[in-house]
């Protein structure tokens, strides 16, 4: 293939990731302030812990699904996958839309009864974690299909910054609806939002092929219960510990500041007023999504460039610092301290995440096996910190943020431990089989040789 036509067709799939971005930007400009302020709006409305255990409904679900997630996702059209994950998405916004209009306009019974809002956040959440791994896993092989080898990391890390983006807007919508409007207008501007993004994934384009780019390594058509051997082999070879410990790491840090930091940030807050302590919220995630989207665009110029494996032992410590300044604000009380820990959490897990998508699609050559891996170890982390979060104590917060941080101490030192030798970083999983076969072909020569002579 000559030089132009690689470029063509690069570009070609350029377009179709930034829209594929503007896609998810769209969407999670209703989803993120959706998601990230449930715990907080939740527990204003009466309904305790409910967006916590909403967490774990929903992590417990992303793991179960990604244990069957590369039998059935080429089973499955790449859109209406998409648009059925989408849904359950949707269905989230509306029963905070639900909660925020009985509670505005006062209005009992029926679908606005208690019990039928518990329900509908619970089926809701089961749903959306069946159909997420699904939905990251089609989308993390769609990008890295788009990208070359020479531009993984740069295409990763566009579509991750458009992810990141949305929250600014998202963040912005909260802060001036929560803070001069009440919640129900709230939940009412995500879901105009939300109908917008379902309408644009409608037109998203399969990716145009490299004819020189190899397929990743596995069978294409496997039983479920081949499919299940296969998760379960992965998940055993010394090989992908190194990374395994990061995905986890990931889930433990990223449900953090999912279920947490807004709780955290609120209490930094000296005011009784539920507006004022949700604008202050919403501005920290503000700068989140900056950070986010900041370290997006730079993270996979980086990983291209220079070592993608220490750089992944560098976003794990940034992830650290992060907790450091978290824990710093809550002792101190401390709201601008607080803000900085926003930024500094939008930074390091964007960092984290797109490095480890960039790892699969250069190292392990996009195999789904381990998009589908990395969901269900981030849903272990993910479930381990809301669990630890439901049933801790309300005054205990600090407590709460030290055994985090001793967690992702011991996960980091496990990552070390396991962390590929240097001269065998830069090599994909395909380079290092092809030279393990030509090791084992000269080894043979030589041996044949040998009974000649």
């Amino acid at each position: 293939m000559s030089l132009s036509s690689v470029e063509a067709i690069r570009k070609a799939n350029l377009y179709r990731v930034v829209y594929l971005g503007v896609c998810n930007m769209t969407l999670f400009i209703a989803h993120s302030a959706s998601q990230n302020l449930m715990p907080q709006i939740y527990k204003q409305l009466g309904y305790g812990r409910l967006g916590q255990i909403n967490f774990f409904i929903l992590y417990f679900g992303i793991m179960l699904a990604s244990i069957v997630a590369t039998h059935y996702h080429k089973k499955i059209e790449v859109k209406t996958g998409l648009l059925v994950s989408i849904s359950t998405r949707i269905t989230m916004i509306i029963a905070g839309f639900l909660a925020t209009y009985c509670d505005k306009y006062n209005v009992e019974g029926g679908l606005c009864s208690p019990s039928f809002i518990v329900v509908l956040n619970l089926v809701g959440s089961a749903c959306f974690g069946l159909t997420t791994s699904l939905y990251w896993l089609w989308q993390g092989i769609y990008v890295n299909q788009c990208a070359d080898e020479s531009v993984k990391g740069t295409f990763n890390g566009i579509f991750t910054s458009f992810i990141a983006s949305s929250g600014i807007l998202s963040y912005i919508i909260a802060t001036v609806a929560l803070g001069k409007t009440d919640k129900f207008t709230f939940y009412c501007v995500l879901l105009f939002f939300a109908a917008i993004a379902y309408v644009l994934f409608w037109f998203i384009k399969p990716p145009v092929p490299y004819e020189t780019v190899k397929e990743p390594l596995h069978v294409p058509e496997k039983t479920l219960r081949e499919s299940l051997k296969t998760f379960v082999d992965i998940l055993m070879k010394p090989r992908y510990f190194f990374i395994f410990f990061v995905m986890v790491f990931s889930g433990v840090g990223g449900s953090f500041f999912c279920s947490f930091l807004g709780i955290a940030v609120s209490s930094t807050i000296d005011s009784t007023d539920q507006n004022v302590i949700n604008e202050g919220v919403a501005f920290v995630f503000i700068l989140l999504s900056v950070g986010g989207v900041s370290t997006g665009l730079i993270i996979g110029r980086i990983a291209d460039k220079y070592d993608k494996i220490k750089i992944m032992g560098y976003t794990m410590l940034a992830i650290q610092c992060a907790m450091i300044v978290t824990l710093i604000a809550t002792i101190l009380r401390n709201y601008q301290i607080a803000v900085l820990s926003g930024l500094l959490w939008g930074m390091s897990d964007t960092s984290v995440n797109t490095v480890i998508s960039i790892v699969i699609g250069s190292r392990f050559n996009g195999a789904p096996e381990l998009f589908s891996a990395y969901r269900f170890l981030n849903g272990v982390g993910c479930i381990f910190t809301t669990l630890l979060g439901i049933f801790m104590a309300k005054d205990a917060q600090i407590f709460y943020i030290m055994l985090i941080m001793g967690t992702l101490l011991v996960l980091q030192h496990h990552y070390y431990k396991y962390e590929p030798l240097k001269d065998e970083r830069g090599k994909s999983l395909l380079q290092m089989q092809e030279e393990k076969l030509l090791l084992e072909m000269k080894e043979m020569h030589s041996h044949r040789a040998s009974i000649t002579v």
